[in-house]
């Protein structure tokens, strides 16, 4: 795909989350994926499959016993998808804040998959995921705009990460050096 559709859907893709984090409180999607953005017939994305949001963000910390922390790992596996979780999730007891940057880390995911066609962390490896392991290919030139916008997302600490205005905002920014409107439809879709 063309560096400007990408564009599009991801921007188009972040409105939505960025719509859902400004509730009060937070609605958390919980299960942002590439297959869960459609096509609408007017060219727009659109955001589906919301049976896992949530408004509930958890922090452990060393008071949590082995029970909590295992109800909390038995809620993140039935709403959440492997390859998609972060790295909080999988080690809770990082005592990371587990609450809507999960979703970022998710689009952090999804832009990459756009970019390079695939996951960053293929088969949702856990020692991978925990370590923030994965590579921009060295030789892409083609999404180069793109590449400091995922180191962004792919924080280990969910602190670290950007939250989804500052991406929508640079998202604008990128969208706006590059003479684009990112809320126009998307004409060019790929396999």
């Amino acid at each position: 795909m063309s560096c400007d559709t990408v564009l599009k859907i991801f921007y188009q893709s972040c409105r939505a989350v960025q719509h859902m984090h400004k509730q009060k409180p937070p609605i958390i999607h919980r299960d942002l994926k590439i297959e869960n953005l459609l096509i609408s017939h007017q060219g727009t994305i659109k955001l589906c499959d919301f049976g896992s949001s949530t408004t509930i963000a958890h922090y452990p910390d060393y008071s949590w016993s082995a029970q909590k922390r295992s109800m909390v790992e038995d809620e993140i596996t039935r709403n959440t998808t492997p390859a998609y979780r972060t790295p909080e999730m999988i080690d809770l007891y990082s005592n990371f804040p587990i609450n809507e940057k999960q979703d970022i880390w998710a689009l952090g995911c999804i832009l990459y998959l756009l970019c390079f066609k695939q996951h960053p962390f293929e088969e949702g490896a856990k020692l991978q995921i925990v370590n923030g392991k994965y590579a921009i290919p060295q030789n892409d030139v083609k999404y180069t705009v793109y590449h400091e916008l995922i180191r962004s997302m792919l924080k280990v600490n969910p602190e670290e990460r950007l939250s989804i205005t500052e991406l929508v905002n640079q998202l604008q920014e990128i969208a706006a050096a590059r003479n684009v409107n990112p809320k126009s439809p998307i004409t060019e879709v790929s396999d």
